[in-house]
């Protein structure tokens, strides 16, 4: 998958990619090292991510956090780039993760992020699509998972109307948030000195300054809502995905940073992943992902794409697998 990730993102113009890894035996290293082209950079867990983690202005915060909160090291990683985007001289910084895309149709990044600049905008906010699988067994689900839902953050008033609502509660495949998942979108920010993340979701409009350096100032600018762009979220694309994903996570408590309320905050469909993971049941499990994390009806999708629920994207996979020669 990292293999489809890089060649999407730099085809699509983007001057670097900043690589977060875990774990510093990933086989998929040798992958980012074998396409660098010269904008791969390669960041690896261990005692120099320590040390220039320990520079970041959210140090403190997220500091108790790091052995348990995947989040936690993102946003700390996120503060890292910065630094390094601000020492590479770009413009703008995008954070997105691995099982994700960023879809600008009809436009480049050199393009997309130009006309940001030009209307003064300093965040912008890009809303995501949850990917639907269609079958149980997927290899590169950025070439062979093609159907979204929609975000119901667009409609008016953040609601689905009657009609679709009526729909949609027809699904076990849809819980009460809709998505599995988050909703609120990712964002990107103008590389500015002091420039930290707001969580994994957004950017702060305050500067933060590091340790030692002086006040930056404000950022000034506004945030917007983009409308021509969007990002694509891979979450749990087949059954091996799922599974290896909760057994990497293992028995997780019920909040975030010992404080948010997991359920409260995007519904059921993790929690319940854990628990059903935790029973050791093959069987079990696969009928839990069948049921609720994907749809194999053709019937139902496309009456659920007639419905304006689900949409679907293909031309990203069939660039990736070389049926389409032109990206979208």
């Amino acid at each position: 998958m990292l293999e489809s990730f890089l060649r999407y993102h730099m085809a699509l113009g983007f001057s670097r990619l900043y690589l977060f890894f875990d774990d510093p035996a990933d086989p998929a290293i040798d992958i980012a090292r074998r396409l660098d082209d010269g904008r791969i950079t390669i960041l690896m867990a261990g005692a120099q991510l320590d040390d220039e983690w320990r520079e970041c202005a959210q140090y403190g915060y997220y500091a108790p956090h790091l052995a348990s909160e995947v989040m936690a090291r993102q946003c700390l990683n996120v503060e890292v780039a910065v630094q390094y985007a601000v020492a590479d001289r770009l413009d703008w910084l995008l954070h997105i993760d691995a099982d994700e895309l960023f879809h600008c149709p009809g436009q480049d990044a050199v393009t997309h992020f130009a006309r940001l600049t030009r209307k003064g905008i300093e965040r912008a906010i890009y809303p995501n699509f949850e990917a639907l699988p269609e079958q149980e067994s997927i290899g590169d689900f950025f070439r062979e998972v093609t159907l979204f839902k929609v975000n119901r953050n667009l409609q008016p008033g953040g609601r689905f109307d009657a009609a679709r609502q009526a729909l949609a509660d027809r699904f076990t495949q849809f819980p009460p948030n809709f998505f599995l998942f988050y909703s609120n979108g990712k964002s990107a920010a103008r590389v500015r000195p002091g420039l930290v993340p707001d969580g994994v979701h957004r950017f702060h409009a305050k500067r933060f300054p590091r340790p030692g350096d002086a006040v930056a100032p404000e950022a000034g600018g506004e945030e917007r809502v983009i409308g021509d762009a969007r990002v694509l979220h891979y979450a749990c694309c087949g059954y091996e995905q799922f599974r290896d994903k909760y057994r990497t996570l293992g028995a997780f408590g019920d909040q975030w940073f010992g404080k948010i309320d997991i359920g409260r905050s995007i519904g059921n469909f993790h929690l319940d992943a854990r628990n059903v993971m935790a029973a050791d049941d093959e069987a079990q499990s696969r009928a839990f992902y069948r049921s609720r994390a994907m749809l194999d009806s053709r019937d139902e999708i496309r009456e659920l794409i007639d419905g304006g629920l689900l949409v679907r994207f293909d031309a990203i996979a069939r660039w990736l697998d070389g049926t389409r020669e032109n990206l979208p």
